[in-house]
């Protein structure tokens, strides 16, 4: 022990939360960890705990990974490991922002935790997605390190990595925040300074036609620029197995050579997101009044986890969505009705690049009474496609193209294509709108529209106005419906 102890060198505690992971359905909520910071001034040379379930993502399928991560068909444990290799692990191969939080625990504090660390080193225990989570063994470790501390009492069915972060900054443990761009971010950054013309020039550099920087027409600073994005391209390329490790260093030795010798340049300037802590909360409690050709209705519902499209992206990464168990209900004098659940949906829109083609996708699971019967049907989907920025960051279109099935004309299959808008009014509203179309097997074509303006007035209430339109299945006739819509996040 005295000589784990020695190793680590505690001085200070730092919480970790690596966001999302955009394309892993099993990473969507982020990730937390400690680092212990020792007496060294680089934090790279720093320990980081970490609790995680013994399983390989890299080689695992994402769905399955997460599926099996909500029933417990994974056990977890503690690690110990340098900084580095975790920022190696998430910042540039997973390609997620680093928020680094440092905890205001004393030494005596500090040594409580590391004792109950060292204890700790060698039990597993049962890994649950949603409670018993790397979040929750956090927790843990900070109620054993300051006496009278019960992080775990915020929770009560569902514990994510943001919301811990919500609990700590209750508690007052929160300190300092610092922030940590990922290599994805880095890229981006170059993406948007450089010209098309000098993009074709850093393409021709990746192909190791180096010279093609010699040109007299392209000024000292953007070709610092240039030189300087293909070496974090090629870097990028690496991590992800693109390149073999020989081609990777013989260009990178190339590049960082010819870089060297155009002096000090202007770095380039990467905005800081906004801290997840000023997010919406992940509970929601939404009250609706709806008109359905010309009838009015009274809808309420409740959402304990996450975010969707129409929710404030403030904190949050834009494009993406988690939805669990959202319930809605039509509510009158005489009755209760479900209107729809989501059991569960997951939403990955990511930004069709020059240098980076990721496709988008989306997966439902639900009840609703979109079909062409207005029933309350199941309902399941897959669709992928992809997502192309307009203008700025936060405004883009989206065309995602699938497949179905759902209990209307005794369980129908259908081909489904969407293609959505979003445009973003800084932090105060968005615009939503999807146009979906879906073929089924019977061989009704319908065609569906849904617009939404959202409101965000601070960071627990929003407000909402929609139009939607439903195709139903006697072909002459479709359902107009409109919602003013308000939504509390705790």
């Amino acid at each position: 022990f005295d000589k784990f102890v020695k190793t680590v060198d505690p001085k200070s505690v730092t919480l970790v939360f690596p966001t999302a992971h955009i394309s892993s359905p099993a990473s969507m909520f982020g990730h937390t960890f400690i680092r212990i910071d020792s007496s060294y001034e680089s934090k790279m040379l720093s320990s980081a705990i970490n609790y995680s379930a013994s399983a390989n993502q890299d080689t695992e399928n994402g769905f399955a990974f997460a599926i099996k991560g909500l029933f417990g068909g994974y056990s977890g444990q503690y690690s110990l490991l340098p900084y580095y290799d975790k920022l190696k692990e998430y910042r540039d191969k997973d390609q997620r922002d680093i928020w680094e939080y440092q905890l205001n625990l004393n030494s005596n504090e500090i040594m409580q935790m590391i004792r109950h660390i060292w204890e700790l080193k060698d039990t597993r225990s049962d890994y649950y997605f949603f409670d018993e989570n790397c979040a929750y063994n956090m927790l843990w470790l900070l109620e054993v390190a300051r006496e009278g501390l019960n992080l775990r009492s915020h929770f009560i069915y569902h514990v994510s990595p943001p919301e811990t972060i919500f609990a700590m900054k209750e508690e007052n443990l929160i300190s300092n925040t610092h922030y940590r761009a990922s290599k994805r971010t880095k890229i981006l950054a170059y993406d948007r300074l450089l010209s098309d013309k000098n993009k074709r020039v850093v393409k021709k550099v990746l192909l190791t036609d180096i010279s093609s920087i010699d040109d007299k027409n392209i000024s000292i600073q953007d070709k610092q620029h240039i030189l300087e994005f293909a070496v974090e391209l090629n870097e990028n390329s690496f991590i992800n197995n693109k390149i073999k490790k020989d081609e990777y260093l013989s260009l990178s030795h190339q590049l960082l050579l010819k870089r060297s010798l155009l002096g000090e340049g202007k770095e380039v300037e990467i905005k800081e997101p906004n801290n997840p802590l000023k997010a919406h909360r992940g509970f929601k409690l939404t009250m609706q009044e709806k008109i359905k050709n010309g009838e009015e209705s009274t809808l309420l519902g409740f959402r304990p986890v996450y975010h969707d499209m129409a929710d404030s992206d403030r904190g949050m990464i834009d494009g993406t969505e988690i939805k669990f168990l959202d319930f809605l209900f039509e509510v009158s004098d005489k009755s209760i009705e479900v209107e729809s659940v989501d059991i569960l949906k997951l939403s990955s829109l990511v930004n069709v690049s020059t240098f980076s083609k990721p496709f988008s996708w989306s997966a439902r699971f639900a009840f609703d009474k979109n079909a062409p019967d207005e029933n309350l049907n199941f309902d399941s989907s897959v669709q992928i496609g992809f997502r192309k920025n307009i203008f700025d960051e936060t405004n883009y279109f989206y065309y995602l193209v699938g497949f179905g099935t759902n209990e209307y004309d005794d369980w129908s299959a259908y081909a489904t294509h969407k293609l959505g808008f979003t445009w973003s009014q800084n932090e105060f509203g968005k615009l939503n709108v999807e146009l979906n179309q879906r073929k089924f097997t019977n061989g009704f074509l319908q065609f569906n529209t849904n617009m939404t303006q959202s409101f965000y007035l601070n960071q627990h209430i929003g407000i909402q106005f929609g139009y939607e339109t439903k195709e139903r299945e006697n072909w002459d006739r479709k359902d107009d419906i409109f919602r003013a819509v308000g939504n509390y996040y705790f």
